[in-house]
């Protein structure tokens, strides 16, 4: 298939769905992507490396699994420094690595550790046994950068060498004054920490979001944000780190009885053993409603009373409801294997304007608010 230069403005799913349908022989993605294609859509699905102009010239990309960060001035306190150093043994020790990898297609990086290959990785294996791999750090800076450099090769605008070149300057040339300037200006904040009664953060962002779209419920699943609701100014760059990736908008008129179902969805473990709840911060955030659930003791979680100011839901009656999350990670079997009930799923439309996306809405939002919200207590964790 030739690449035409409209194929630059292509997202993710417009080679994902061709893939899976069996249309498209080829498409760029992560290991994950090969385990997906094989479990759920009996696709004999294996990774490629980037080829060189030989052989020993092949490579491939690696995406870290976690990257640590440790203050310099641990080394001043030998508690501390004691603390620290267990952490990094369990964490690369080989248990943690296979608790980290969950039986998924991961490598190690640590050499005395010894991971079986899952057949998807067949195909590369000699560019991982000559430790002819690239990793990618995480960077929102990179990722413009690169696909502006990308869509410039791809429109014949210059080659390699001026693509590098291009891509050295831009990455080395001071932030523009958009990523520094500030959007709002932050007066109170919330704590990204989990309680019986839910994380204030969470619930800050999800009643931000309600309270703009104006919609009577809002729904947040999966992981919705990354960080505490801080005092100050907050610029285009600290508003996207604010966000967990991933995080889609939807809306949909559901009766209080689908609202039920959706919460049964996103809590209750499935009759198959599936767990929407990896851990409490997955636990969904609402607005504009109240649960509670029951914690089982061992990991999992069952949905228990729904109110709306202290009064029973009522089931017949008909709201709109905002909802954000990420459906992959509910859904597919690297995580919740999850998927929520067709009947609900048809009702759900994008939140998003066109040529929008989700930080495009959120940018937009707090222009106009100008404040996160106050949290709420949202839900109740009985024993």
């Amino acid at each position: 298939m030739k690449i035409k230069p409209e194929d630059v403005e292509n997202e993710f799913k417009d080679s994902s769905g061709p893939f899976l349908a069996g249309e498209l022989a080829v498409m760029r993605g992560t290991a994950t992507d090969a385990v997906y294609a094989r479990n759920n859509n009996d696709i004999n699905a294996v990774m490629l490396p980037y080829f060189g102009e030989e052989e020993k010239d092949n490579w491939i990309l690696t995406y870290p699994i976690c990257q640590v960060a440790v203050s310099k001035s641990v080394e001043q306190d030998e508690a501390k420094k004691d603390a620290v150093m267990k952490i990094l043994d369990a964490i690369f020790s080989e248990e943690g690595q296979r608790l980290l990898a969950s039986g998924s297609a991961v490598l190690s990086y640590n050499k005395t550790v010894h991971m079986d290959f899952n057949d998807v990785l067949r195909e590369v294996q000699p560019c991982i046994e000559s430790n002819h791999m690239y990793m990618r750090l995480a960077s929102t800076e990179i990722f413009s950068i690169s696909k502006d450099v990308a869509q410039k090769m791809i429109k014949g605008e210059y080659g390699a060498k001026e693509a590098y070149e291009d891509f050295n300057a831009q990455l080395t040339k001071p932030a523009s004054s958009n990523e520094t300037e500030a959007v709002f200006t932050q007066n109170k904040g919330y704590e990204f920490k989990f309680t019986d009664r839910g994380i204030p953060s969470a619930s800050s962002f999800i009643n931000t979001w309600r309270s703009y779209m104006g919609d009577d419920i809002a729904i947040g699943y999966s992981n919705v944000v990354t960080a505490p609701v801080y005092t100050g100014d907050y610029s285009q760059q600290q508003l996207k780190w604010f966000i967990a990736f991933k995080t889609a908008p939807y809306q949909a008129e559901y009766t209080g009885a689908e609202i039920r179902e959706v919460m049964e969805w996103l809590v209750n473990v499935k009759e198959d053993g599936s767990n929407p709840v990896r851990h409490k911060n997955i636990l969904p955030v609402t607005s504009g409603m109240e649960y509670t659930v029951k914690d089982n003791g061992d990991g999992t979680f069952t949905l228990g009373d729904i109110t709306i100011n202290g009064q029973p839901l009522d089931e017949s009656k008909t709201y709109k409801v905002f909802m954000i999350g990420d459906d992959d990670y509910m859904e597919t079997s690297p995580y919740c294997k999850c998927p929520m009930p067709e009947a609900l799923k048809e009702k759900k439309v994008s939140a998003l304007p066109e040529k929008y996306n989700t930080f495009d809405l959120l940018l937009e939002m707090m222009k106009n608010k100008g404040q996160f919200d106050a949290p709420t207590e949202y839900v109740t964790i009985n024993k």
